[in-house]
Formats: C-alpha cells, sequence, structure tokens
C-alpha cells in the first residue's frame, strides 16, 4: 500500500486526535464556503447525495472488516 506510513500513524492517534481532525475538516469547508460563494448555490438535495454516498462507503467497510 503506498500510505503504509500513515496507516502506522492513524494507528497512534486518540478519540481527541480525531475530534481535531474532524473540527479541522469542518472549520476548511466553512472557509471554502466563504471564498467560494457559488457551491453554496446547489439545491440541498445534492449535498444529502455527497453525505449518503460517503456514509454507505463507510457503513461496507465496517461490515465487511475480516
Amino acid at each position: 500500500m503506498c500510505f503504509q506510513w500513515a496507516n502506522d500513524l492513524i494507528k497512534r492517534f486518540t478519540c481527541f486526535d480525531y475530534a481535531l481532525v474532524k473540527i479541522g475538516v469542518f472549520a476548511f469547508t466553512l472557509m471554502l464556503a466563504k471564498l467560494w460563494p457559488e457551491v453554496l448555490g446547489l439545491d440541498w438535495y445534492w449535498y444529502g447525495l455527497v453525505y449518503l454516498l460517503v456514509a454507505l462507503y463507510f457503513i461496507v467497510k465496517i461490515i465487511r472488516k475480516k
């Protein structure tokens, strides 16, 4: 795997680290929306579709974990 170093690093993360990553992604997304207001002009269902696709990916990955 080409990102083995990242996988090894992530194994050392705590719940606090994951929370900080989520806050960072949220803040970056808000900044992106502020700098590129046209992206907020999309209808609500496009955001819902993206959310469902990402959520389904992780649900399938969790269920199929061996």
